[in-house]
This record gives C-alpha cells, structure tokens and sequence, in this order.
C-alpha cells in the first residue's frame, strides 16, 4: 500500500508543471491496490514514464468504480429527460382534451334524452292496443321536441355537438319503435317497416365509423363512448328532414287511427307510398353524397375549426 502511494506521488512529481492534464490523469487513475504492475513498470523506466506520461497515461485503465460511476449518471441523465418528455407529453395532452371538451348538461339534452325514454314506453302502449294514452305520450314527445329545437337555437350556452347528434337518433329511435309495434297489431305494411329499419341502421352505423374516424388518436374505448368529446359534426339533408317528418306524421296519423276510427284509410295507403320514396331518395343521396353531410373537427385557441375530407 505504501509502495503503491509513494510510487504515484513519485511519478506525478516527475511531470512537467504544464502537463497538467497528465497529473489528474495519473492522481485519477493510480489508487492503492490499483495496477500495480503497470506502476512498477512505468517507477522502473523513468524516460518511459515521462513519455507515457505525456502521452495521456493510457496504458494504465480507468478504474472500475469511476467508469460505473460515469455509467449511472449517464443513465439518470436519460432517465431525467425521458421522465421530462412523458411530462410534456402527459400535459399537451390534458390540455388538448380539455380544449376540446365541452357541456353535454343542457336543457335541450336532457329533453331529448326524455324523449328518447319514452321510445320503449309508446311501443308497449302500442302492444296492449292502449291507443287513447300513446297518443297523449306521443304528444308530449312532440312538445318536447319542439322545446329542445328552440331553447338550441336561441340559447347559445344551451348548444352542443351532441344535442346534434342526439335529436336525429331520438327521433329514429322513437320513428323505430312505433314502426315495429304498429306492424305487430297490422297497422303498417311490414315491407315499409323493414325499409325504414334497414336505412336508420345504416345512417347509424355511418355514424358510428364517422365517430371512429375523427377521433384523434390514442383511439380507445374510454374516449370513442366520452360524449364530452366532440369530434364530428352531423348536418341532415333537406330529402332527409322531409323524409323524418314523412315518418312522423305517418306513425302519428297511424297511431290515432283506431281512436278516431279511420283505420285503413286511403289517406293513410297514399302516405306508406311517398313516405317509402323518400326514404329510399334519402338513403341514396347519403350513400352517394356522404361526405357533403359531416364534418371533422379541429380545436384551435379560436374555437372550433370544421375538417373536411379533400376530394380525390
């Protein structure tokens, strides 16, 4: 041990004072019980020490401990700066969501949502031939339709992306379920039924993959069904209005027949006619037009920013 310190003090005092970094190399480099032969060589050939010397020492290693120490902070400099992205990452994130997000508690939701709950009660007043009293619910249904189109429009806290896409899917879901128990008690022609089925399941599995497609990424199921996140805006075509309030008016008309005594009226026959034309005009002009009907949004610090699909 004592060889080993002389010996390093011996062979840094042997260095020309401007070889400075020659001295921290060796002081750094020699330790008691570290490279011993490699000390004994170099204190037993001095005019070979001053030239290893000058050279930079290397031929005597780094010690284990220094290069592990170098190791280790190498690795929590990467680990830090990992650690700091995720961060950034993490909260560009939160903001974006947070940018994007908006108030699905509205007046005119919460009166869709209640026409919509009425859809199952209507189509079991149906099935027990209840008539007198599914007109009255079916009215109030109407009322509260009326009511959630005007506090939307003039109400401007009061409209959300998703009271747009509520109000069409209220209105086929009620237009469904009196269709289908209308049928049950002979009251509509089943082939008209099957028509007006087939084109809402298909206007609502566009919806579905429209909802997909504009949903930025990470795509997850938590996100996809998150109501408060907008991402897409439906607009209706004028065949397709015409052809809901069509429907409406057939199941009303249909509904208050046996009430008022004009069940299978010929009024009632011309109606299935035209309301089957437009539905299958409407279906049609969505599948051919689809893109003029929606549009993707984007969030900026202005607002909202619509996203439309560039033609090929």
């Amino acid at each position: 041990m004592s060889w080993t310190v002389a010996s390093s003090k011996k062979i840094i005092n042997s260095v020309p004072s401007n070889s400075l970094w020659s001295k921290q190399c060796i002081s750094r480099c020699l330790s008691p019980g570290h490279s011993l032969q490699s000390l004994r060589h170099v204190s037993s050939h001095p005019v070979f020490a001053y030239r290893f010397v000058e050279r930079g020492f290397h031929g005597i290693s780094q010690p284990r401990c220094s290069q592990k120490h170098h190791r280790k902070e190498e690795e929590k400099g990467r680990s830090r700066d990992f650690i700091s992205k995720q961060k950034k990452l993490k909260s560009a994130f939160k903001a974006k969501v947070a940018d994007i997000s908006e108030d699905i508690k509205t007046v005119p939701n919460l009166l869709t949502l209640l026409r919509m709950l009425s859809a199952p009660v209507l189509g079991g007043l149906v099935v027990y031939e209840q008539f007198s009293l599914a007109v009255g619910l079916f009215v109030m249904a109407g009322i509260t339709d009326l009511m959630d189109g005007y506090i939307a429009r003039n109400f401007k806290n009061q409209k959300s992306v998703l009271g747009t896409m509520m109000d069409p899917l209220a209105d086929k879901l009620l237009v469904t379920m009196l269709t289908v128990t209308l049928a049950m008690v002979d009251l509509i022609p089943v082939p008209l039924v099957t028509l007006i089925i087939a084109r809402d399941v298909g206007l609502i599995g566009a919806a579905f993959y429209i909802r997909y497609l504009s949903l930025p990424p990470p795509k997850t199921v938590s996100r996809y069904f998150d109501l408060t996140l907008p991402t897409a805006k439906l607009y209706p075509s004028t065949l397709s209005k015409v052809n809901t309030a069509l429907q409406l008016s057939l199941v009303a008309l249909t509904l208050a027949a046996p009430v008022f005594g004009y069940v299978d009226h010929n009024y009632l026959h011309a109606l299935w006619y035209i309301t089957a034309a437009t539905t299958i005009s409407s279906g049609l002009q969505y599948v051919l037009s689809a893109k003029s009907f929606f549009k993707i949004l984007q969030r900026s610090s202005g607002g909202e920013k619509p996203f439309q699909h560039k033609k090929n």
